[in-house]
């Protein structure tokens, strides 16, 4: 199992939204968009995980 450009996509905005969080003056994240990166963030942390294990 290997990593997709979609998960490359995903992982591309996780580090975008951290970088504008840290940087940016104001950020405004909702908790809808939250909730909805939370299952998909799992997803790519598990095949993180089993890529490295």
């Amino acid at each position: 199992m290997g990593l997709t450009k979609e998960d490359g996509r995903l992982l591309k905005k996780m580090f975008t939204l951290r970088q504008e969080g840290d940087y940016e003056d104001f950020v405004e994240v909702t908790e809808n968009e939250i909730r909805m990166y939370l299952p998909l963030v799992e997803s790519l942390m598990q095949k993180m995980i089993a890529l490295i294990g």
